[in-house]
C-alpha cells in the first residue's frame, strides 16, 4: 500500500513506477512516463523528487529514532541514484541506476512508520481532488475577468491559485502539505493586499476564500470536517471580518472583557442574579 501523507512514501511510490518500466529504457524516458510528461520537462520536475529523500531524512531526524535514522543514512544515495545520477547520463539505460529490493524495501518500511507517526497531512479520495481542480480552475478564470479588482491584486492571485492547481496536479510528490502551504499563501496575500480596502467585499474574493479554505480542510483534517463550499461560505464573513479594516486601527481591536471577580475562597464569584 502506497503512503502519499508523508515524503517517504511519495518516493517510494515513485521510484517503484520507475522499476516498472521497461529495463532498457533511457532513464529519461522512464521518468517521462513515470512523470507523465513530456521528455525535455523532466528536469523541470526531478528536482521537487530529489528533495523527497532530504525531506525524508528531516522528518526521520526530528522524530529521534535511531533505527530509522540509521536506515535513511545508509539507503540515501541509493534513493537519489535513480534521480540524479552523478556518473550515469540520461540517455543511458534505466536498469543501471535502479535501486534493489532490499533498498525499496527499507523505505517502504520507512514510508510505514511516518504514516503512523508523522504524517504530513490527509490525502483526500480521487473524486475530492478532481473537484479541486475543477473549482480552483473556475475560480482562476473569474478572478482573471473580475472588473472590479484592480489589476495587481489579480494579477497576484491568479499567480497565487496556480501554485495551488500546480499543488493539486502534482500530489504524488507535494503531497498534502504543498497544497496547505499553497493555500495558506493564497489567504496570507490576498488578505495583506485587501484589508481595509473595499476589494475585501468583492464576491469573487470572497470566493477564494472560501475555495481555499475548503482545501486547506481537506488536506488538513479528517473528513468529517465541513469541507462543502457552501459550509465555508457562510463561515467566511466571519473569518474575514478583521481584514475588512486596516490593520491597527481602533475598529479592529477586539475589546477584552474584565475577569470575573474572585472571592475569598479563590474562585469566580457567580454573576449577579445567577441562581
Amino acid at each position: 500500500m502506497s503512503y502519499f501523507d508523508n515524503p517517504a512514501g511519495r518516493l517510494h511510490e515513485l521510484l517503484t513506477k520507475l522499476g516498472q518500466r521497461e529495463q532498457t529504457s533511457s532513464l529519461l524516458d522512464a521518468w517521462a512516463s513515470v512523470l507523465d510528461v513530456d521528455a525535455e520537462d523532466v528536469i523541470v520536475h526531478l528536482g521537487r523528487v530529489a528533495e523527497l529523500v532530504r525531506q525524508t531524512q528531516d522528518t526521520v531526524d526530528r522524530m529521534g529514532e535511531e533505527v530509522f535514522m540509521q536506515t535513511v543514512q545508509r539507503y540515501r544515495a541509493v534513493w537519489a541514484r535513480p534521480i540524479f545520477p552523478p556518473d550515469h547520463a540520461f540517455s543511458n539505460r534505466l536498469s543501471k541506476v535502479l535501486p534493489g529490493p532490499q533498498a525499496l524495501e527499507a523505505l517502504g518500511m520507512v514510508s510505514v512508520h511516518l504514516h503512523s507517526t508523522a504524517p504530513d497531512g490527509v490525502m483526500p479520495d480521487d473524486a475530492q481532488t478532481e473537484q479541486l481542480k475543477t473549482q480552483v480552475r473556475e475560480l482562476i478564470e473569474e478572478v482573471r475577468l473580475a472588473e472590479e479588482l484592480p489589476k495587481d491584486l489579480k494579477h497576484m492571485v491568479i499567480l497565487r491559485l496556480q501554485d495551488v492547481e500546480d499543488a493539486l496536479e502534482h500530489l504524488e510528490i507535494g503531497g498534502p502539505s504543498a497544497v496547505r502551504h499553497a493555500t495558506e499563501a493564497v489567504l496570507g496575500n490576498v488578505a495583506l493586499m485587501t484589508g481595509g480596502t473595499s476589494s475585501i467585499k468583492s464576491t469573487t474574493i470572497q470566493r477564494v476564500f472560501a475555495t481555499v479554505a475548503i482545501a486547506w480542510a481537506i488536506f488538513s483534517a479528517p473528513p468529517t470536517i465541513e469541507n462543502s463550499l457552501e459550509s465555508w461560505e457562510k463561515a467566511i464573513p466571519q473569518l474575514t471580518a478583521a481584514i475588512e479594516k486596516p490593520f491597527g486601527s481602533p475598529e479592529a481591536e477586539s475589546p477584552v472583557p474584565d475577569p470575573p471577580p474572585v472571592d475569598g475562597d479563590g474562585g469566580t464569584e457567580a454573576p449577579a442574579g445567577a441562581p
